[in-house]
């Protein structure tokens, strides 16, 4: 049995409440179980809050519609009858559960009955996996954090834009995480989940040599930055799921995005798809020629015209493209072009071999330039979608303008 908050939840329960947790976490585990085979071969699914609603009792004739799947269970523990109502209630009280009654029609009546649904909460699927002594993930899936960086992540999304203090305080409540834990979250392949700044603090007092007062001290402070928010509230139930001992407050904003929970880690990306490190490059491409822009195109015009040279014709045509070291800025590494090169259906980035300044042309005669091709402008184009439901985490443009398409 796992420590914490979900062994302390089962063990506050009686026998009968227990049977009634445990049944429903059977039934929204093999629906689980569902989804994920249905992510596994890329299907559309309905949202969490759909696929884990159990139902567990419509209101009709024995004859007609006989007993549910969870009653019928229920029934052959000796454990249903009319007191399920009030079992019901007490989980729910304990935020393990949540009821919804509604109705449904039924054909052979002609008419709607009420019908009890019920579904696990974060904190029910990890009481009950406590009561089973099954653990969590001995590590957190792709992309999420350990579990005290997760813990520091919450403490600055809850303190909002105020952030907390890095300089020694007697508030606890306003003292930020070691620095080694915000090293973590500053140092993310993804971006830096963290962002330093400084504010300034008056204090009474004249100053007796010039008589004005005296002011200021500087407070050095941290806070999330955006890409910290997004990832909070995009992986909450997530790690709600993973870690349910760590506080953590409700997100402010419901992401349409977000992730109902540890499943959605667990679909196997498509294969057509590219690495999630090397999306960033396919999207700045996108955006680069959408604008019409090129940093190599315009250092060499730059460097022709300060020089009073005439600019080649050909360096005026250069197309939008990154250099190997802005590629290298993007993804820590110059291996994506090769991977993008590589692609399994084709190169969807080629590299350019652009003539250097006449003077350098004996040590760097050529300078790469990585631009895409037509088909990473379409493969772009076509599975953008698809790589925001793949990895959420990113931020891509909306669209890639008819420009840059036919470019």
């Amino acid at each position: 049995m796992s420590n914490g908050k979900a062994s302390a939840a089962w063990d506050g329960l009686n026998e009968r409440q227990r049977l009634y947790l445990s049944t429903i976490f059977r039934f929204d585990q093999a629906a689980e179980a569902d989804i994920r085979r249905q992510k596994a071969e890329w299907l559309t699914t309905p949202p969490a809050s759909e696929w884990r609603l159990v139902t567990y009792d419509i209101k009709l004739p024995r004859d007609l519609g006989g007993y549910s799947s969870v009653q019928h269970e229920l029934r052959e523990a000796g454990q249903h009858d009319s007191g399920s109502g009030s079992t019901l209630a007490a989980l729910e009280r304990r935020g393990l559960v949540e009821v919804e009654h509604d109705h449904i029609y039924i054909a052979v009546l002609g008419k709607h009955v009420p019908r009890v649904r019920v579904r696990l909460t974060a904190a029910g699927r990890a009481a009950a996996r406590a009561g089973a002594g099954i653990t969590g993930p001995a590590t957190a899936p792709a992309g999420l954090m350990a579990r005290w960086s997760f813990a520091a992540l919450a403490r600055l999304y809850e303190a909002g834009d105020n952030g907390l203090t890095t300089q020694t305080t007697w508030d606890e409540d306003d003292k930020a995480p070691p620095w080694k834990t915000l090293l973590h979250l500053r140092d993310r392949k993804d971006g830096s989940h963290i962002e330093e700044f400084s504010v300034h603090t008056r204090k009474e007092g004249i100053n007796p040599l010039t008589g004005h007062e005296y002011t200021t001290r500087t407070e050095y402070r941290v806070r999330l930055s955006p890409a910290g928010v997004r990832h909070y509230e995009l992986h909450h139930a997530c790690y709600r799921e993973l870690y349910p001992d760590v506080e953590a407050v409700e997100p402010r904003h419901k992401l349409d995005l977000a992730h109902a929970d540890l499943a959605a880690h667990q679909a196997r990306k498509p294969p057509h798809l590219v690495r999630v490190t090397d999306v960033p490059v396919l999207a700045r491409l996108a955006v680069l020629e959408a604008a019409g822009n090129c940093y190599l195109r315009t250092t060499l015009i730059k460097a022709y015209e300060e020089r009073g040279w005439p600019v080649p014709e050909d360096v005026r045509a250069l197309p939008s493209g990154l250099t190997p070291w802005q590629v290298k800025k993007l993804t820590r590494t110059e291996r994506s072009i090769d991977r993008l090169r590589g692609h399994r259906d084709g190169p969807l980035v080629d590299v350019l071999e652009v003539e250097n300044l006449p003077q350098h042309r004996h040590t760097h005669p050529v300078l790469p330039l990585v631009v895409l091709t037509e088909h990473g402008r379409r493969h772009y184009a076509g599975h953008r979608d698809e790589y925001l439901r793949a990895y959420p985490d990113l931020t891509l443009p909306d669209t890639i303008t008819e420009r840059s398409v036919q470019a």
